[in-house]
């Protein structure tokens, strides 16, 4: 029996502290597993880590095949998962594969979190020994799998026929044809739209100018006193026009100068009803 089935067999129930603090946390049991495989500390197979997502980066490449998680990637037998941590768990997860399917992966584990707990280096701790469990590909308290560390097969004497882990499409992956039919369809419905607003655009802009003639030829039938100043008129003529149009579209909808070419025709026209 390879070292690797020999842990895996023999580990559940054990409690794995091979640094002796901070209780009985997920990457002892991976520290564990690395010293016992290799047959070297874990400080030198597998590295100390702040948090169980570090793994990744720190485990030595002489011992590990660092493997990034990609769609469709299956982890295998006597992997090491590293998961990425979420806003509950900031120190991510780690455990190591016993089977694995694409819905989810039997591990075993510890879990720092774990009831029941015990005080120790000033805190509350998991006590809870190694023990099997089935993990997510994503889940609460752990984040999503960032990536797997594979032990190199040569130096442990596996025979694991480990399949490769190179991404390959997957059924529900889009070709680059249909890539290019789904962005040609996206770019034809954008310009559509833009078309359609082009057209409320000018609408709008059409209706301004007939409301400012509307309004020029309503003055031509007001009978002023000889007192309203141009002042009063323009005025009125503002809150006439903000009661039908936010300042924001009065704005975006008068073409530059109209609003000049408006105040001049009631100029004009106040100066010829008062002469």
């Amino acid at each position: 029996m390879s070292k690797l089935e020999s842990w895996l067999s023999t580990s559940v129930g054990k409690r794995l502290d091979p640094d002796g603090h901070y209780g009985l946390q997920c990457v002892d049991a991976v520290d564990h597993y690395g010293e016992f495989i290799f047959g070297v500390p874990w400080s030198q197979s597998v590295g100390g880590v702040r948090g169980a997502k570090d793994l990744l980066g720190v485990a030595p490449d002489k011992y590990w095949i660092r493997i990034d998680y990609f769609h469709g990637f299956v982890p295998q037998r006597g992997d090491v998962l590293v998961y990425g941590g979420d806003s509950s768990n900031e120190w991510g997860h780690t455990a190591v594969v016993e089977s694995a399917d694409g819905i989810g992966i039997n591990v075993i584990q510890q879990d720092g979190f774990a009831a029941p707990h015990q005080f120790v280096d000033g805190n509350w701790y998991s006590s809870k020994p190694a023990h099997r469990a089935r993990l997510a590909y994503a889940g609460r308290g752990y984040g999503a799998l960032a990536g797997v560390l594979r032990p190199r097969p040569e130096l442990i004497g596996s025979d694991i026929n480990y399949q490769s882990a190179t991404p390959t499409p997957q059924e529900d992956e889009l070709s680059a044809a249909e890539v290019n039919e789904i962005l040609v369809g996206v770019d034809s419905r954008l310009k559509n739209q833009l078309a359609k607003a082009d057209e409320r655009q000018r609408d709008h802009e059409e209706a301004t100018r007939a409301y400012v003639r509307d309004r020029i030829n309503d003055l031509g039938t007001t009978v002023l006193d000889g007192t309203q100043a141009q002042e009063d008129v323009t005025r009125q003529y503002l809150h006439d026009r903000i009661k039908q149009y936010s300042p924001a579209e009065i704005v975006a909808l008068i073409p530059d100068g109209i609003a000049q070419k408006v105040l001049d025709e009631l100029a004009e026209r106040i100066g010829k009803t008062n002469g």
